[in-house]
C-alpha cells in the first residue's frame, strides 16, 4: 500500500513539473505576433546564442527561443526543447523590448560602468543569469603577420578556426555593429611568418599555426573567440567564418622537414659590432729604455691589440642552407683608441677576409627562433697603424727637455681563423654571436726608437719600441649583427 501511494505521488509530480512553466505550452494565441529582440539575435534565438548570452539556462534541453507579442503588456517566449515538451513563458513587454534588448546589443559591455547603470538587471533576472564577467575591457593579442605573397598585415587576433584567424583593427572592446567593416580573414594557408613566434616561418604549414593559435597564452584572453574552447560564438562572427571560411586560394603548404631545411630569409648584407680578446695577445708592445748614465736597460710590456672594437660589414654569398651553411666576406674597421694604451696613444686597422661556416648543431630544431651552433674557418688581411705619443709612457719621475718624435708603425698581417659561433636569434633581423676563435698568422717583430734629450749636458735616452706577433691565439669575444 505504501509502494503504491509512492507511485502515486511520483507520477503527480513528473505532471506538475512538466507543466511548471506554462499552463499550455503547445498554443500560441492566434493574435499573438513574432517579434525580434534583437537584430543580433534574429526572430529565433538558436542554441548557442541562447549559452552565449546566458538565457533561459535554468530550463533543461532549450534548443531555440521565439518571442511573441500577445498583447500590449505581454511577451510570450516558446521555448523549444531536445526530447522534451516545448514550453512557454510569458513577461512583461517593457523588460523584453527595451531591458532584455540593451542587455544582448550591449552583452560585451558590461564591464563598463556607464552601460551596466542604464540596464535594469532585476527586470530580466528571470531570462538571463548576469555573470561576473570581471573586465572585459580589451585584451586581444596583438599580431603582425607576413603572408606568403609577402604582404604584412598587422591588428588584434579576434577569432582562431580550424581554418585560418580573423584579424581585427578594432583596439577597443568587441563591436558587433561595426565588426564586419574592421575584419580580415587570413587562412592558415597563406600565412608564411609571425613577428614574435617561436617558430622562424610556417609557410602555410596548419598543423604548426594551430600550435601557436591554440597556446594557452592566446586561449587565456577574454576577448578572443575560439572553436577549439568549445566556448559559444555569436551569430554576426558565425556568418562572417562561414562566409569566409569556404574561400581558399592556395593549397601547398610546408611540412616540418621541409621547414627544418630553410632559414630565414635574408638580405645578404649584415652589419655588426664586435669587442674580444686574444690570450695570448695577438700583438705586444715591448718598452726598451737604454740608460745614458751607464748603458743598462730596463724593459717593461704594454697590453695587447686584438679587435677591441670592430665594426664589420658581411655579405654572403649563395644560398643561406642549413646543411651547407654559408660563404661571406667581410670588411672591417678596427680601432682601441685610449682603451688599452695610455691618453693620445692610437690603434687603428682595417681588415678584409672570407669566412666558410658549417652548422653543427641546431638548439632549436632548425625551423624555430633561438639558438645553433656554428664551426667557421677564414682567412683575413689586417691593416693596423699604431701612433704613439712618446711622452706620456716615459716614467714620471724622469725630467724631460724635448721629445725628438712621435712613434708610428705600421703593420699587415695575414690570418688563419678558426672556431666555434654560438649564435643567439634574437628576431628576424638581429643576433648576438659568442665566439672562441684560435688565430694563426707568421710572426713578426718590429722594432722603432726615439731618443729624449736629458739634463744640462742634452745627455739622451734611448727608449725603443718592439711590435711583435705571437703565432697562434686564442681569441674570446661577442658580434653583435643586424640584417639590412
Amino acid at each position: 500500500m505504501i509502494i503504491l501511494r509512492l507511485c502515486v505521488a511520483l507520477v503527480i509530480l513528473l505532471i506538475i513539473s512538466s507543466h511548471s512553466f506554462s499552463q499550455n505550452p503547445l498554443v500560441i494565441p492566434p493574435s499573438s505576433q513574432q517579434i525580434t529582440i534583437s537584430t543580433r539575435v534574429g526572430a529565433v534565438i538558436d542554441s548557442i546564442d541562447l549559452r552565449y548570452y546566458n538565457l533561459f539556462n535554468y530550463i533543461k534541453g532549450v534548443n531555440s527561443a521565439a518571442a511573441y507579442q500577445i498583447d500590449t503588456v505581454n511577451v510570450m517566449f516558446v521555448l523549444k526543447r531536445f526530447e522534451l515538451s516545448d514550453t512557454t513563458l510569458t513577461f512583461p513587454s517593457m523588460t523584453v523590448n527595451n531591458s532584455l534588448s540593451k542587455y544582448i546589443d550591449n552583452f560585451e559591455q558590461l564591464s563598463d560602468e556607464k552601460v551596466y547603470s542604464k540596464l535594469s538587471f532585476p527586470a530580466i533576472n528571470k531570462i538571463a543569469q548576469i555573470l561576473d564577467y570581471e573586465d572585459r575591457k580589451n585584451n586581444r593579442l596583438p599580431i603582425r603577420l607576413q603572408k606568403r605573397d609577402n604582404k604584412e598585415i598587422t591588428g588584434e587576433l579576434l577569432v582562431v578556426t580550424d581554418e585560418g584567424i580573423f584579424i581585427t583593427s578594432q583596439n577597443e572592446i568587441y563591436n558587433w555593429k561595426t565588426i564586419q567593416n574592421d575584419i580580415q580573414y587570413i587562412p592558415y594557408i597563406e600565412i608564411a611568418t609571425i613577428r614574435g613566434a617561436n617558430v622562424r616561418y610556417f609557410n602555410g604549414n596548419k598543423q604548426l599555426l594551430l600550435n601557436y593559435f591554440n597556446d594557452e597564452d592566446v586561449l587565456s584572453r577574454t576577448s578572443i573567440f575560439s572553436y577549439s574552447l568549445k566556448k559559444p560564438i555569436p551569430k554576426e562572427l558565425r556568418k562572417l567564418i562561414f562566409d569566409a571560411t569556404r574561400i581558399q586560394t592556395r593549397t601547398d603548404f610546408l611540412t616540418e622537414d621541409e621547414l627544418r631545411l630553410l632559414k630565414p630569409k635574408q638580405s645578404r648584407f649584415t652589419i655588426g659590432i664586435g669587442f674580444g680578446y686574444a690570450l695570448p695577445s695577438i700583438i705586444n708592445l715591448q718598452l726598451t729604455q737604454t740608460s745614458w748614465i751607464n748603458g743598462s736597460t730596463s724593459s717593461s710590456n704594454s697590453d695587447s691589440y686584438y679587435l677591441p672594437l670592430e665594426f664589420r660589414l658581411d655579405y654572403i654569398f649563395g644560398n643561406d642552407s642549413v646543411k651547407r651553411g654559408t660563404i661571406s666576406s667581410h670588411i672591417s674597421l678596427l680601432t682601441n683608441s685610449d682603451a688599452i694604451f695610455p691618453d693620445k696613444s692610437f690603434w687603428k686597422g682595417a681588415s678584409i677576409g672570407i669566412l666558410k661556416s658549417f652548422i653543427l648543431m641546431s638548439l632549436d630544431d632548425l625551423y624555430k627562433r633561438g639558438s645553433e651552433i656554428e664551426a667557421k674557418i677564414g682567412l683575413d688581411l689586417q691593416f693596423q697603424h699604431l701612433s704613439l705619443d712618446v711622452k706620456n709612457v716615459l716614467p714620471s719621475s724622469t725630467s724631460q727637455r724635448y721629445i725628438d718624435s712621435t712613434i708610428n708603425m705600421n703593420i699587415i698581417t695575414f690570418n688563419i681563423n678558426a672556431g666555434i659561433y654560438y649564435r643567439l636569434q634574437m628576431n628576424e633581423d638581429f643576433s648576438a654571436n659568442i665566439l672562441a676563435v684560435l688565430s694563426s698568422g707568421l710572426p713578426f717583430t718590429k722594432t722603432d726608437n726615439v731618443t729624449i734629450h736629458q739634463g744640462s749636458n742634452g745627455r739622451n735616452n734611448i727608449y725603443s719600441y718592439e711590435l711583435s706577433r705571437k703565432s697562434i691565439s686564442l681569441c674570446l669575444g661577442v658580434l653583435f649583427q643586424y640584417r639590412l
